[in-house]
């Protein structure tokens, strides 16, 4: 019975291992996508962003990210509004 706890300790362990990944994974994705710019609606990523002076690489407007920023990017990788 004892061998049988362990297996399922482990097994939650894992899943739980997998969740995290999947979370991670997602977030990655989110931030891969990039930002919208406010002006043209077009997107880029964060680096184009970043090597433009942040300065939109479609139009050129300036674009400042804040925490809505990042609070947008997070809410997107989970799936919520």
């Amino acid at each position: 019975m004892a061998h049988k706890e362990g297996s399922h300790g482990l097994k939650k362990k894992l899943e739980l291992a997998l969740d995290e990944l999947t979370e991670h994974e997602a977030m990655k994705d989110a931030l891969a996508d990039g930002i919208k710019c406010w002006a043209c609606d077009e997107y880029m990523t964060l680096n184009t962003h970043a090597e433009n002076d942040g300065h939109c690489i479609h139009c050129q407007a300036g674009i400042q990210l804040g925490n809505s920023t990042a609070v947008n990017l997070f809410n997107s990788a989970m799936g919520t509004p």
